[in-house]
């Protein structure tokens, strides 16, 4: 029996990025139920653009390699690096879900911060720092229209609302140095991260959502600064050999390796990353706390997980 049929309507440029523009429910697209999808209108580059944070976010900066020297591993190392920051883009993100009822939803973004990140040196450890912008965006607010009246929730990344503690609750993954003296460690690219939670680079372990009529909900949830950090590996070679120098033609139509060097790195080095990942484990609810507007409590859950040595075998 066919109950109802689902229209998908998206937009049909080639030479532009896939969205969904549209969805329709019902028998006849004429009568049916539809939603809308509007987007940022800021269009990305062409395909295949090397704008990109160390994250792979859209970033706008472009890594010039005609103003360096390329043969000098240090200036390649600091301009690929700096092209490389984070700097906020919503380009062609979604801004606004329309319903059957001529209601809407729509979504206000900003950056992600940090207050602490991960180090590498033979095991993870957490620096603390102030706070800092990281790759990518998150949900500042999101506003509600029913067709009569407009509600808003906001989000708060930080440690303490209600006590004025404003320092970001985020906790950011290590990033690999993209060079090391004479070495270039690693490809020159933007997947050049480890440690991280379900492909995301931050977690944050506390968030606020605080609703039109002031009441707030607090949410706590497992991260790396909260007892789910990576830890070595339980066992792993003293240390590896490995070439390096520069592939090019070797001018009978091959390719050949020049001023190769034999070089010997230890498993203290930040180039050895074989680690025990507990990714799996963070980034769950530990806690709810609801609030009404006067900062009441209203009512606390909290969760446990089980932590058997043996749950990964």
């Amino acid at each position: 029996v066919n109950v109802d049929k689902i229209f998908f309507n998206y937009n049909d440029d080639p030479s532009k990025r896939l969205k969904l523009q549209a969805i329709a429910i019902g028998k006849d697209p004429s009568t049916a139920k539809k939603y809308g999808f509007e987007y940022n209108p800021n269009s990305f580059p062409d395909f295949h653009s090397n704008n990109i944070d160390h994250w792979g976010y859209f970033n706008n900066r472009a890594f010039n390699t005609y103003s360096i020297d390329m043969m000098n591993f240090g200036q390649v190392n600091d301009t690929y690096y700096q092209s490389r920051e984070p700097n906020f883009q919503l380009n062609e993100i979604l801004e606004k879900i329309t319903y059957p009822t001529s209601g809407y939803s729509k979504f206000v973004y900003e950056p992600h911060t940090y207050s602490k990140a991960i180090d590498y040196n033979n095991g993870f450890s957490i620096s603390n720092t102030s706070n800092n912008t990281t790759g990518g965006f998150r949900i500042k607010e999101i506003i509600d229209f029913d067709g009569t009246l407009e509600k808003k929730k906001q989000y708060f990344y930080v440690n303490d609302y209600f006590g004025g503690n404003n320092q970001s609750s985020g906790t950011v993954g290590r990033i690999q140095n993209y060079s090391s003296s004479s070495v270039i460690m690693q490809e020159l690219s933007s997947s050049n991260i480890f440690n991280t939670t379900n492909n995301s680079h931050i977690v944050y372990s506390k968030v606020y959502e605080k609703l039109s009529n002031g009441g707030v909900t607090e949410y706590t949830f497992t991260n790396q600064d909260n007892g789910y950090i990576d830890s070595k590996a339980s066992n792993f070679l003293t240390g590896c050999t490995f070439t390096r120098g520069f592939a090019g033609p070797n001018g009978n139509g091959g390719i050949s390796w020049n001023s190769a060097v034999t070089e010997y790195y230890t498993p203290s080095s930040t180039f050895y990353k074989e680690y025990n990942s507990l990714e799996n484990e963070r980034a769950k609810i530990l806690s709810k706390t609801e609030f009404d507007n006067t900062g009441k409590k209203l009512s606390k859950n909290t969760y446990e997980y089980s932590n058997d040595p043996q749950r990964f075998e």
